[in-house]
C-alpha cells in the first residue's frame, strides 16, 4: 500500500506499524500468533497500522510474500455492480530482489504431510521464518493460480508504474487489472520514490566499534592495541550490537597495556610476539611472567622468574641466545602504562 509517499504491507502490519524501507535488505519479522485454525495451523491477526485494514486470521507463514506476476486479484474492490473487478488505487507493485541461499521447499511440502500420511496443502508451509532462504506455496492449490514466494529477507529495487505493471501482466498472457478510479500511483510519486532509492546510501550498516580509545576515524597502524586477539585475522572488527561494543570498550580499558620497542601494545598482542621468540614449548612460564607482570611490574616478574624457572628457561634457550638476550634487553624495556623504564 501507498500512504503519504511511504509502502506498507497489504494484510498484516509491520513491527509497531512502521513503513517498509526501500533500498535495503530488510530480514521478515514474524509476527506473533494468534491461535489455531480447525487445522491445526497456527494463525496470525490481519490488519494493522498501515494495511489496508481487517480483522480477521490469517495462515501463520512468516516470511516477506511476494508475487512472481504483479498481478493480485484478492485484492481487488468492487466495482458499480458490486463485483470485485477493480485493483485498489493505492496499491502499488515493486521489483524486489529475495534472499534464495536456502530453498525450504521440501521442508515446507513435508510440513503438508498429514497424520494419515497424505498431503494436504492447507498445512503446507514453514512455521518458522525462512532464514536465508525462500520456498514457493500458493494460497490457493489451483494450479492456474500464481504461488507467493514466501522469503526471509528482501530488498525493494524500485517501485513499478502503472504502465509497467501492466506490461509485465501482458507479458505474461492476462489482462491487466482495471484500476479504481481517482488512481494516487502517478509517474511523479512513482518517480519521486524510486529517485530516494536511487540516492540513499548503498550497502550500509549500523554497527558499533567498542574500544578504551578516543578516535574519530579507523587507522590501522595501532593494530593489536585493543583487545589484540585477531581471532579471525586481520582487520577491524564491528558488530551489530550495542551491547558487544560496550562490553570491548569495557575489555579493552580493564587490560594493562605495554610499551614494547616504542609502541603501545595490549597483554595478548605482546604475548604473541614474545612467544614467537621462546617457543611455544615454553608458554606456561611466558604466561606466568605475563601474570606477574601485570600484578607486580618489571623489576618483581624478572625477579620472580629468575627465582622459580629461570636458570630452566634459560637452558632451554642455549640453542636460541640470541632470541633469548634479545627477549631479556627488550623486558628491561617494556613496562605497564603510564610509566616506561
Amino acid at each position: 500500500m501507498l500512504k503519504d509517499g511511504k509502502l506498507y504491507p497489504p494484510m498484516v502490519a509491520n513491527p509497531n506499524g512502521a513503513a517498509t524501507p526501500v533500498g535495503v535488505w530488510l530480514d521478515a519479522d514474524a509476527a506473533p500468533i494468534a491461535g489455531e485454525s480447525k487445522t491445526g495451523r497456527p494463525q496470525v491477526k490481519q490488519g494493522g497500522k498501515g494495511t489496508q485494514g481487517g480483522s480477521g486470521k490469517l495462515a501463520y507463514r512468516p516470511g516477506w510474500h511476494l508475487g512472481v506476476v504483479p498481478y493480485a486479484i484478492q485484492f481487488n474492490r468492487k466495482d458499480a455492480e458490486g463485483n470485485k473487478t477493480l485493483f485498489p488505487k493505492n496499491f502499488v507493485f515493486a521489483e524486489v530482489e529475495y534472499a534464495a541461499d536456502v530453498d525450504y521447499q521440501e521442508e515446507a511440502r513435508q510440513e503438508g504431510i498429514n497424520p494419515s500420511g497424505k498431503y494436504q496443502h492447507s498445512l503446507a508451509g514453514l512455521k518458522h521464518l525462512p532464514t536465508d532462504g525462500y520456498y514457493m506455496y500458493r494460497t490457493n492449490p489451483n494450479p492456474e493460480t500464481d504461488p507467493w514466494v514466501i522469503t526471509g529477507a528482501m530488498k525493494v529495487n524500485r517501485i513499478l508504474t502503472r504502465a509497467e505493471q501492466a506490461e509485465l501482466v501482458k507479458n505474461a498472457g492476462r489482462e491487466p487489472q482495471q484500476i479504481q478510479e481517482g488512481d494516487i500511483v502517478t509517474d511523479d510519486v512513482v518517480n519521486s520514490i524510486n529517485q530516494e532509492i536511487a540516492d540513499a546510501p548503498k550497502f550500509s550498516l549500523k554497527v558499533y566499534h567498542g574500544s578504551g580509545a578516543d578516535f574519530t576515524e579507523f587507522d590501522f597502524d595501532h593494530m593489536g592495541e585493543g583487545a589484540g586477539s585477531q581471532a579471525f585475522g586481520w582487520g577491524g572488527y564491528v558488530t551489530s550490537s550495542e551491547e558487544i561494543g560496550k562490553s570491548y570498550v569495557e575489555l579493552t580499558r580493564k587490560k594493562p597495556t605495554y610499551f614494547y620497542n616504542g609502541k603501545e601494545l595490549s597483554e595478548d598482542y605482546l604475548r604473541s610476539i614474545l612467544l614467537n621468540k621462546v617457543g611455544r614449548d615454553n608458554a606456561n612460564i611466558l604466561d606466568d611472567f605475563l601474570y606477574n607482570l601485570e600484578k607486580y611490574g618489571v623489576s618483581e616478574a624478572k625477579s620472580i622468574l629468575r627465582k622459580g624457572d629461570y636458570a630452566y628457561f634459560k637452558d632451554l634457550l642455549k640453542r636460541y641466545s640470541w632470541q633469548y638476550k634479545e627477549w631479556l634487553s627488550e623486558q628491561s624495556r617494556c613496562s605497564r602504562t603510564p610509566t616506561c623504564s
